[in-house]
């Protein structure tokens, strides 16, 4: 499940740099903007001319499907130039404060990280391997850091009711869902034993996991919000898991 060829010091290892505003972001967003105003004005000029201004009855099935197809062309490329628009938009950093964000800046947590040390493993069989980086206090997942103080478990969600797969995603203490990936239903007790390796401190089990959604993760997340307000308190929980509120036992659920 290890690799220990991969090994990193998070300076060397990670882009945390809030640098995303490069010249070719810019230019990329300067050609798109007008773009997109172009393909929005012609869907909303043609759909106001022919629903509204002039709304001529259809004579035949093939000028329905000429207007029909011409409209949805349209929409689809305003579609694609709002996600390619919205992905140059929004920094990457963005992402890695995922789980964080109410409680440390950007500087904050590039500060954190730069002691920690992270190794990659392997999730899953070979064929269908999902990678995540661990280091003494952090997980990282996808590019989103989370402290491991603040992984609670794990969350499964069926595709639909034939799929053979299962999507897996962390649960953290602060009502975040993280994706860790897609496997085989039959993969489920190996995943698990892999992740409990990496965070002997975690219950990864099926019980617990029925356990977080029968009221004990919204209870947790309550009072995990009422308890850590400010960034020292937030640090303190990092390195220790411990805040000064007594914490909801899973005794009662």
């Amino acid at each position: 499940m290890r690799n220990n060829l991969s090994e990193k010091n998070i300076d060397k290892g990670f882009d945390l740099n809030k640098s995303d505003w490069t010249v070719k972001r810019i230019a990329l967003i300067v050609v798109l903007t007008p773009l997109f105003a172009m393909f929005m004005n012609a869907f909303v000029s043609i759909f106001i001319d022919i629903f509204i201004v002039n709304p001529t009855p259809v004579t035949s099935l093939k000028e329905m499907g000429e207007r029909a197809l011409f409209l949805l062309a349209d929409l689809g490329a305003i579609i694609a130039l709002t996600r390619t628009y919205m992905y140059m938009v929004v920094p990457k950093y963005f992402t890695s404060m995922r789980v964080v964000r109410k409680y440390l800046s950007h500087k904050d947590l590039a500060e954190l990280l730069s002691g920690e040390v992270f190794i990659e493993y392997y999730l899953g069989e070979p064929e269908n391997k999902k990678i995540i980086r661990a280091s003494k206090q952090w997980i990282c997942v996808n590019g989103t850091y989370i402290p491991k103080s603040m992984i609670l478990g794990l969350k499964r969600r069926t595709p639909d009711l034939l799929s053979p797969n299962e999507d897996r995603y962390f649960t953290t203490i602060n009502g975040k869902i993280i994706p860790l990936g897609r496997w085989g239903k039959e993969s489920s007790a190996l995943m698990r034993q892999q992740l409990n390796e990496i965070m002997p401190d975690v219950d990864f089990s099926a019980t617990f996991e029925h356990l977080i959604s029968s009221g004990y993760g919204r209870d947790l997340k309550r009072w995990f919000n009422e308890a850590i307000t400010g960034k020292e308190e937030f640090m303190k929980f990092v390195a220790t898991g411990v805040a000064d509120q007594n914490r909801p036992s899973p005794g009662k659920y």
